[in-house]
């Protein structure tokens, strides 16, 4: 079984969840997507925050 198809089992899913993870099963390009959609907050959180690389 593929990790993605594991993603998609109930029992998986649920279990990484009452762990903390957030379950993305959608494939490689919903994950892209995703941290398109995320980077630019976090660009400004980080920045506001001042916090720099070591």
């Amino acid at each position: 079984m593929k990790s993605i198809e594991s993603l998609k089992v109930p029992k998986i899913a649920e279990q990484l969840r009452n762990n903390g993870f957030e379950v993305l099963a959608d494939g490689p390009d919903a994950m892209r997507k995703c941290i398109a959609d995320e980077a630019p907050k976090w660009r400004e959180i980080i920045a506001k925050a001042g916090i720099k690389p070591i």
